[in-house]
């Protein structure tokens, strides 16, 4: 019969795959999502075939939608593997029973600083991340000042994604699409710019899914977003990360 130990090392190997898994999930939603909108730049103006365009671009809308609903039940599963991971860390017996002479007192435990079952209660971060939608990439971050506010990814009216995009292309980083960097439409992004230009130190963040993976993701980039001095971090479902500044403008 497996140890506690033993069963707890399984766990977090079945919480690094799954991470694995989810951000390659969330890496192919999010190219489907540029997919969709590449084609609904070209189908303009295309008359007799954009019932076609749109045809598509609505399915590459849906490959976005399905890797995304995927994702979350993933997500969802890896934290009850993380909390029953922690229950049972919790209840591993510090002793075993003692089979000693009756009349020999057993002895006396090491004084515990922490509560057997508070390991197993959700932290802040689950509660924030249980309040945010599951249809679309969502965070809430809170700064030093205790202001908070709710993040959604995508295109905003203010062209904030734009100023992004503009601020890492002075940075040296490549578009990852046609013409765009697509970090600054990430939520992570978003909160780094919106720290970079508040002038606090630091800000800390909830999201819904795993941060996305790859050369130009936001595990790279939200550094160079960020002034030296400047931190945040990052609570998403699989893990807690802090970046640090590193931007040269």
């Amino acid at each position: 019969m497996a140890t506690f130990e033993e069963i707890a090392v399984g766990l977090q190997r079945v919480a690094g795959k799954a991470e694995e898994a989810n951000a390659a999930l969330t890496q192919a939603g999010q190219l489907a999502s540029e997919a969709a909108a590449l084609l609904t730049e070209v189908m303009q103006g295309s008359g007799s075939l954009e019932d076609e365009f749109n045809q598509a671009a609505q399915m590459w809308i849906n490959v976005a939608k399905g890797t995304a609903e995927l994702s979350e039940i993933v997500a969802a599963g890896c934290r009850e593997v993380e909390r029953y991971r922690r229950t049972l860390q919790s209840d591993v017996p510090t002793q075993p029973p003692s089979q000693a002479n009756p009349s020999t007192p057993p002895p006396t435990p090491a004084p515990s600083t922490a509560s057997p079952s508070a390991s197993s209660e959700p932290t802040w971060a689950d509660r924030q991340r249980e309040q945010l939608p599951t249809y679309v990439t969502s965070g809430f971050y809170r700064d030093q000042e205790g202001n908070s506010d709710v993040v959604q990814s995508g295109q905003d009216v203010q062209d904030e994604h734009q100023k992004i995009a503009e601020h890492l292309r002075a940075e040296g980083f490549p578009p990852t699409g046609p013409g765009r960097v697509t970090t600054g439409e990430h939520v992570e992004g978003k909160v780094a710019w919106r720290l970079r230009n508040s002038g606090d130190t630091h800000v800390d963040l909830v999201i819904n899914f795993p941060m996305c993976a790859g050369p130009y993701s936001c595990k790279n980039l939200v550094p160079f977003i960020l002034k030296p001095g400047q931190s945040m971090t990052v609570h998403d479902p699989m893990k807690t990360r802090t970046f640090h500044g590193r931007s040269t403008r």
